[in-house]
């Protein structure tokens, strides 16, 4: 997996949004640690890499990251390859081989094509799925406001709109309208279908 921030050469105060990179990757790696054979870093001043052992949750990691660094926005590409060196260090910084070649060249082609996902994991129309599905949700929450982003944070935290009103103090009728407005319904199962489909990637 490798991540750069878009635009990072036009944010002012870098420092400060790095440090937050920092500290989101520190959490992501807390959580997701079984999932890691190399944890995520910062490999460069924008860019991130980390090594995964498995393709399960490789969009929930994305979407966490994406949700706690937000308002600014990551590309992210996931490749499948060979890795050849580096490998006892378990240092994704050091970690090398053409994985992380191929992975390179997609993160400019991500770039070039303003895009925020590509998947390469070895099966072509299955990586399109994946790529085109994960952009799509990417485009759409894009267009949340800051409210909307916060209900459908707690909604999917307490799984319930009673108490995602008694938490904001708003009425169930109030909540349940901004999870209509966003389309929250269909938006959660294309994350739970895109979830599977990561989940049983090795099978097909």
């Amino acid at each position: 997996m490798v991540a750069d921030i878009v635009g990072s050469t036009a944010i002012s105060h870098w420092d400060i949004s790095q440090r937050k990179l920092v500290e989101i990757y520190h959490q992501i790696n807390g959580i997701y640690r079984k999932d890691f054979y190399a944890p995520i870093k910062i490999t460069r001043g924008d860019e991130i890499a980390g090594v995964l052992q498995r393709t399960d949750n490789l969009y929930r990691i994305a979407d966490s990251v994406l949700e706690m660094i937000h308002p600014l926005n990551l590309r992210f590409v996931f490749v499948k390859g060979i890795l050849t060196a580096g490998l006892d260090t378990k240092d994704a910084a050091i970690i090398d081989g053409p994985a992380f070649k191929i992975a390179g060249e997609l993160l400019l082609k991500v770039k070039m094509e303003k895009k925020d996902f590509i998947f390469c994991l070895g099966n072509p129309i299955l990586d399109e799925i994946l790529t085109t599905l994960s952009n799509l949700l990417s485009g759409i929450k894009k267009d949340w406001t800051e409210n909307q982003r916060k209900v459908v944070r707690l909604y999917h935290e307490f799984q319930s709109q009673s108490e995602v009103a008694k938490k904001l103090r708003v009425t169930q009728q109030n909540i349940a309208k901004i999870l209509k407005s966003v389309n929250w319904l269909n938006v959660q199962e294309a994350e739970e279908a895109l979830n599977r489909l990561l989940k049983s990637y090795n099978h097909f």
